[in-house]
């Protein structure tokens, strides 16, 4: 069996706090980036999609489909890409 390497590419872009749609686009950037130079991983900070200090406004039904939204177009953006992505956001369970 062959000794198989990933190289893993992490980003903290620095993002707009409660602005989801925005943020992806600094990801897409990030990610194509990255695959450019050779990484086969990309990882993003938890909650980085809508900022993590977001506090109460985790529980409010714009936040959370606003980053839902955004993940659609980092998604749609980087569907191209053969690079691995770890994107964070928040979800509403219940």
């Amino acid at each position: 069996m062959a000794n198989k390497k990933a190289k893993i590419a992490l980003a903290s872009p620095k993002i707009k706090l409660c602005n989801p749609i925005y943020n992806a686009g600094l990801f897409v950037e990030s990610a194509r980036s990255a695959e450019s130079e050779g990484a086969d991983i990309i990882a993003f900070p938890e909650l980085a999609l809508t900022g993590a200090t977001a506090g109460d406004l985790f529980m409010q039904d714009a936040l959370i489909e606003s980053a839902e939204a955004a993940l659609s177009v980092y998604i749609k953006e980087t569907a191209e890409l053969e690079i691995m992505s770890f994107v964070g956001l928040p979800i509403m369970i219940d």
